[in-house]
């Protein structure tokens, strides 16, 4: 299952509207404790990742150590996490 990251900025909807119409099974994950059963994450784009890039760091980095494989939808959380 797909987990789609909601800390607190990006198209969530969007994305889960997608991947719904794709019949692929998701869910939001919230917390770590939304990651049972989630074997990739997507971290949904903003337009202005300067806006929301604290809100990113606060809420997902502690996600992204150790979890797996992981896709985004914007190259800059790619730049700001590394990976």
């Amino acid at each position: 299952m797909i987990g789609v990251i909601d800390y607190g900025a990006g198209n969530l909807r969007s994305v889960c509207n997608s991947l719904e119409k794709l019949s692929i099974d998701s869910q939001v994950v919230k917390s770590p404790n939304d990651l049972d059963g989630i074997s990739k994450m997507i971290f949904p784009g903003v337009g202005s990742f300067g806006d929301s890039s604290e809100q990113l760091k606060k809420q997902v980095r502690g996600l992204v150590r150790g979890s797996g494989p992981t896709s985004d939808t914007s190259t800059q959380t790619t730049s700001f996490f590394g990976f």
